[in-house]
């Protein structure tokens, strides 16, 4: 008898990450997005005017009068216009920043998490900022699933300055392993969208693409605060994958708008939505890709441009047989070649992670 699927992945894969995680909460990303921008920009006023503390927590309510009944805390609200000190605290917010409070928690550096799970907050999405030794900007985390779970984090990007190529690779990297990498990661995900239609037969959704730009754009407005990434932006040679904008100004101190990075992105699949051998050409859909991006990025004027090639098919591709054909135009117009491969199961993500010598036959 067949086993049943949801959404391409095998029922008993899903019931074993529910039980042994359980069903993922969902601080709804476009709140989430809105207070990372807001907490940023408060961050860079608070910043730009000195302020040497050694760190704070912010954590986000839905409704902030609810979750302080009982608990005593300083009502701060003017926090957001960025005049009152920030840091030594632990503030309980909403997304607005509007409704705040300086909790009465003792403030401990490096040990402020774990008074919040133990003040009953660790299920508040949090964002810890470090500012000890003198960082500059500050290192900030984002914890969407709160303190109590300190496995889903996203280190934040927060400055002006343009992102640069380790920055880009390592934001890319994580979102591969925490949004895509093998089916049971697209499943526990907050995001609507779906890859895989049967993921064990390799059928992919309708325009897999698609649902992987608007992941990874979800992924990069979190990411990167204080940038602007839009994707499907009209040019004169077509519609742009992703471009990653910053908000500056000119020598003489008028809006201007700085272009970090183009993104362009190919899926790959060996099948169709509909169960056929895919008749599309690996190595055309590829020179596409290079073609595009050298377009989009001389259309946007972009510092960094990036190739990303998601690999959905079944046989063993490296990197060698996927842009050995467009390397020197990649090197000729400073485009970076990069690719992820989609696992088809949890049990395929582990054999590639964790290679035996049982698995050739070796002892």
């Amino acid at each position: 008898m067949p086993e049943n699927l949801i959404g391409g992945i095998p029922e008993h894969e899903i019931a074993a990450l529910f039980e042994a995680k359980g069903v993922p909460g969902d601080a709804g990303a476009g709140r989430a997005i809105r207070f990372l921008r807001k907490l940023s920009d408060l961050i860079a006023r608070r910043w730009a005017a000195g302020e040497d503390g050694t760190g704070a927590v912010f954590l986000l309510a839905e409704k902030v009068s609810d979750t302080m009944r009982g608990r005593e805390g300083e009502s701060k609200p003017t926090l957001i216009n960025g005049n009152d000190p920030i840091t030594d605290r632990i503030w309980l917010v909403n997304g607005q920043l509007a409704n705040a409070h300086a909790l009465t928690l003792q403030w401990e550096t490096g040990g402020s998490l774990a008074m919040v799970v133990e003040a009953g907050l660790g299920h508040l999405p949090a964002v810890t900022i470090d500012m000890r030794d003198g960082l500059r900007p500050p290192q900030v985390q984002f914890f969407p699933d709160g303190c109590g779970d300190l496995d889903a984090m996203l280190t934040l990007y927060v400055g002006d300055q343009p992102i640069d190529e380790v920055t880009m690779k390592g934001t890319l990297d994580d979102f591969y392993e925490n949004a895509l990498r093998t089916p049971m990661t697209v499943s526990a995900g907050h995001s609507p969208d779906r890859i895989w239609k049967e993921s064990g037969k390799g059928i992919p959704q309708p325009r897999p693409e698609e649902s992987i730009e608007g992941m990874l754009l979800r992924h990069l407005k979190a990411v990167f605060p204080d940038h602007d990434p839009q994707a499907q932006a009209e040019t004169a040679d077509g519609y742009l994958d992703i471009a990653i904008h910053y908000a500056d100004r000119t020598v003489q101190g008028h809006p201007a708008k700085r272009c970090d990075w183009v993104l362009e992105l190919k899926a790959l699949a060996d099948r169709t939505t509909n169960d056929n051998p895919s008749s599309a050409s690996t190595e055309d859909a590829v020179t596409k890709g290079i073609r595009q991006t050298i377009a989009y990025s001389n259309t946007q004027k972009s510092l960094e441009r990036a190739l990303c090639v998601y690999d959905l098919r079944d046989v063993a591709n490296d990197d060698e047989s996927c842009f050995d054909h467009v390397r020197d135009d990649a090197v000729d117009n400073k485009i970076h070649l990069w690719r992820w491969r989609l696992m088809r199961s949890a049990e395929e993500g582990r054999r590639e992670r964790y290679p035996l010598k049982a698995d050739s036959g070796g002892r």
